[in-house]
């Protein structure tokens, strides 16, 4: 991953993992493919790859895979404007694979296609076909195209793995495809590990449609700021969208571990938004719950780091550095931060001011050993929720003014297990071990506080909140 900032043991686990699919492939019958072929274009090895020049020579290729085989992409770039679609897939012991060729943990395969900012045509790189289960797509670059990965619903056990796709839409667009007449018939058992975003128009990945059991891990999403956005545009790094079909549609059980999602960037001067600029890291709709966030950063954004409405968020180990408004919940349940940091919610342009935490209407915010540093304007904003706070650390060095917590008709409830420190003077000096704006992939224990020593606040590592 760019920067590294996850340190993953991808590539051995994926070879690991295709050591495991040819022990138990059914035919032990791999097909290799180049961008122009070469050999006598058997397919039998690289030496001989057939050329994959458009859609049905490669449907008809993973069409002949049997289940546990591997359809390999050489080197090159594979400009097939119309993208592919799996047609078929593996089974659960022994799934179908389409993996590109790779060296020193770098992708030497290009899909490119015809998506421009000026003219967002509709294709996909690589579509699913409903239905279609056992697959695993790994070690792919896929540029200019609206949706990287689409899949269409109700598939099962499904891996992305290591792919990096750039100036699209959408990276990957996972559909549910769950229905009002069977709401639980949507995708299952889904893993997304060790990809990256960037340059999108609208997001990193999209979750609707009736999804259980997702996990994306090691991910990062990075739109790229005012120099990649486009009028119209609204990004976002991370959707879980709601389902307009119905109410019983509910995208559940999905957890973001160790993944990084920023500059995302909006403006505008419309009526309708009055002045308000949107783009967040993480986002989720009503219709979604059982979402975990787990070593999780949100960096950049000019609006929300986190702005989630499912009813029962969990956070843990995540980090919100310099987005307007670090995390803005509104669950009806109760949205949970354990160990979290704030620091630096900052107000880009347009109107509304920036705040670490944000209750919506009815929502309950509770947080456990956080801190929050420096917000532009306000820590605290319980507009009609409730914020409830429990040994976390609240704090400013600022010269402008003081601590500021409001009530819009809503309730801060704080305790004396909580510590203060206004103005850089006032309260109880938290004493950070360098408390100065970081690069997000650079920071560490630097909000350490040496005066509680992991007792109040957050602390970098903290194994009590890990899973």
């Amino acid at each position: 991953m760019v920067k590294n900032f996850f340190s993953c043991l991808f590539v051995c686990t994926l070879l690991i993992s295709c050591s495991n699919y040819t022990e138990k492939s059914d035919s032990d019958h791999n097909i290799y493919v180049s961008p122009l072929g070469a050999g006598d274009q058997s397919g039998a090895d690289a030496k001989n790859a057939i050329a994959l020049t458009d859609q049905q020579v490669f449907s008809t290729l993973w069409q002949d895979l049997q289940a546990g085989d591997t359809l390999f992409l050489g080197a090159g770039i594979y400009e097939i404007p119309e993208g592919i679609i799996l047609n078929s897939g593996g089974t659960a012991t022994a799934p179908k694979v389409l993996m590109g060729e790779a060296h020193g943990g770098k992708n030497m395969v290009i899909f490119k296609g015809p998506w421009q900012w000026t003219d967002q045509q509709r294709t996909s790189a690589i579509k699913v076909a409903k239905g279609v289960s056992n697959w695993v797509i790994a070690q792919l670059n896929i540029k200019h195209f609206y949706y990287g990965v689409e899949t269409t619903g109700q598939h099962e056990n499904i891996q992305m793995n290591h792919l990096l796709v750039d100036h699209m839409n959408d990276g990957i667009l996972l559909l549910g495809g769950a229905t009002t007449q069977a709401p639980l018939a949507g995708t299952k058992n889904v893993q997304i590990t060790d990809c990256q975003f960037t340059h999108y128009s609208k997001r990193g990945i999209r979750i609707k449609g009736g999804n259980n059991k997702v996990v994306i891990r090691d991910c990062d999403a990075d739109q790229g700021g005012e120099a990649y956005w486009y009028e119209g545009n609204f990004p976002m790094s991370y959707q879980v969208s709601d389902n307009r079909q119905s109410e019983k549609i509910i995208d559940r059980d999905i957890q973001f571990i160790n993944v990084s999602g920023g500059n995302n960037f909006h403006k505008t001067k419309s009526k309708a938004l009055k002045g308000y600029w949107n783009a967040d890291g993480f986002t989720a709709e009503r219709h979604a719950r059982d979402i975990q966030y787990i070593n999780c950063v949100a960096y950049n954004n000019t609006d929300g780091g986190w702005d989630d409405k499912s009813p029962n968020p969990v956070l843990k180990n995540c980090k919100a550095i310099n987005n307007k408004r670090s995390y803005r919940f509104w669950a009806f349940e109760a949205a949970k931060l354990y160990n979290c940091l704030s620091i630096y919610p900052t107000l880009f342009g347009g109107v509304g001011d920036s705040y670490a935490v944000w209750a919506g209407k009815e929502a309950r915010l509770e947080l456990y050993n956080c801190t929050l540093f420096n917000s532009q304007h306000e820590e605290i904003g319980a507009e009609g929720g409730t914020v409830v706070l429990k040994d976390c650390i609240i704090a400013n060095d600022r010269s402008d003014r003081p601590l500021t917590v409001e009530r819009f008709g809503g309730k801060v409830i704080m305790d004396e297990s909580n510590v203060t420190f206004s103005n850089g003077t006032e309260g109880e000096d938290p004493k950070f071990n360098d408390p100065a704006l970081q690069k997000w992939y650079e920071l560490t224990d630097q909000f350490n506080s040496k005066t509680f020593k992991g007792a109040k606040g957050y602390h970098f590592p903290n194994k009590k909140a890990s899973t």
